[in-house]
Parts: structure tokens; C-alpha cells; sequence
């Protein structure tokens, strides 16, 4: 039975995140990361690149758009809540070059911080992209060579979702844009599944409409509701 109440998210205990571009921890894990401060956990997020390479339909200059992510970064957390964030400073679309150095920081990010969780993406990087499994395999040896083992959960695109509205939003926006399909769980396939409460749905949107660069033409086109549904469950599975 996959953990999916309050009572579960308290069970994962300090969680640490672990991401490539800011908005990764937002799509994935906000509603997590709401209940567990809530609850009094501790909640840590790493990034691994300010995404300066990547924005939807807008016009900031490539040399302000670093600038610009970590700003929205930011407005997003005043939503969440108390997020303690460390950035890696690597460069965006280019992390199979940091390897070790990233691995390292984060080895140390996790001896210093004893995470009982990490969350991140899985191998295939969810859409495919290339930092995204990279910051999958950076956690994966980063959690091998500490000596501490936290839980490792990888986020993943539920089925009932996808075929309810992120099928429509693929087809508007290319969300999957590496991948010729996203690979989808059923319910009983997942090891977490956080169901968010109205009040956590509609932060959950707040915080992704800080994320101008990013999801701007998705809030221009959508209804709320359609937005607070597709992203009123977040779903993981253990590794």
C-alpha cells in the first residue's frame, strides 16, 4: 500500500531534495514539502544549475535568465514554506561533465545534514533529460558512498493523471520532450502517493506561477482547476 497520508509523510522524517533546475523540486514534490513543514520536519532542496539555458515563451536575455530562475526559485520557497536550499553551480544541459565534484557536494550536503529521505528523479530523468538522470545517478552514489543510507524515492508521472490532463498538456507544451512517451505507474505500483489537500493545490499552482519563465503560457491557457487537478497527486517509487 503506498504511503499517501499525513501520517506517511511524517514517516519519511528530514527529507532532502535533490534536482537539476529550478522548478524540478516544485512540480515534483511541493505539496511533500508543505505537509512535512507542517509537520515539523526539516526540508532541504539541492539544485543542481539555475537553468540558464531554458525558458517557454519569453524574452529574457540569455544573460539575465540565471538571474531570473533563481528569483523565481525563491518566490516559489515564499509560498512552500522554510526551505533550506543549496545550489551545486553547475551548468545547465552540461551536468555529465561535474560528476565527482557534484557527488562530493552532495555526499557532504548528507553527512551533514542526515537526511532520512531523498527525493529526485529517476534514471530515465522523467522527461528525459540528460541532467535530470544525472542528478538521479549523482544521488544513487552519493547515497552508495556516504555512510549513512537514507530511502531514495524517484518521482514518476501516474497514469490517472497523465491520461486525466497531463496528456493534454504534453500535446499543448511537449512536457515529455526527450522521451517518445513518459512511463506511466498505476497507483498500486508506487511506493509514495501524496494526495494534496484544496489548500495545498492551490499553493502548489501559486508557487509554480512564481516560475514565469517556465509555466506563463501553461497558466495563460489552462482554467486553475485543470492545473490544481493535474497536479493534486505526487507520486514516487523507492529505489
Amino acid at each position: 500500500m503506498p504511503k499517501q497520508v499525513t501520517q506517511d509523510i511524517k514517516s519519511l522524517g528530514n527529507i532532502l531534495g535533490v534536482w537539476a533546475h529550478p522548478d524540478d523540486e516544485t512540480f515534483s514534490s511541493a505539496g511533500i514539502m508543505m505537509q512535512a513543514l507542517d509537520n515539523g520536519q526539516s526540508v532541504t532542496c539541492i539544485t543542481a544549475t539555475k537553468g540558464e539555458k531554458g525558458q517557454h515563451g519569453n524574452n529574457i536575455p540569455d544573460d539575465k535568465l540565471a538571474k531570473a530562475r533563481e528569483i523565481e526559485l525563491n518566490n516559489a520557497f515564499n509560498v512552500i514554506g522554510d526551505i533550506d536550499h543549496r545550489w551545486l553551480d553547475c551548468v545547465d544541459g552540461e551536468c555529465k561533465t561535474d560528476d565527482e565534484q557534484a557527488i562530493n557536494k552532495i555526499i557532504a550536503i548528507i553527512d551533514e545534514l542526515k537526511p532520512d529521505t531523498i527525493l529526485t528523479f529517476g534514471s530515465d530523468g522523467l522527461t528525459g533529460h540528460p541532467d535530470h538522470s544525472c542528478v538521479y545517478h549523482w544521488a544513487v552514489s552519493a547515497v552508495n558512498k556516504s555512510d549513512l543510507k537514507p530511502n531514495l524515492f524517484s518521482v514518476i508521472q501516474l497514469k490517472s493523471l497523465y491520461d486525466q490532463y497531463m496528456k493534454k498538456i504534453d500535446e499543448d507544451f511537449n512536457v515529455f520532450f526527450m522521451l517518445e512517451a513518459p512511463k506511466l505507474y498505476n497507483d498500486k505500483e508506487c511506493d509514495l502517493i501524496f494526495k494534496l489537500s484544496d489548500v495545498q493545490k492551490r499553493k502548489k499552482c501559486e508557487a509554480l506561477k512564481c516560475m514565469i519563465t517556465q509555466t506563463k503560457a501553461m497558466f495563460d491557457t489552462y482554467e486553475p482547476k485543470f492545473l490544481e487537478n493535474a497536479f493534486s497527486k505526487e507520486a514516487f517509487v523507492l529505489k
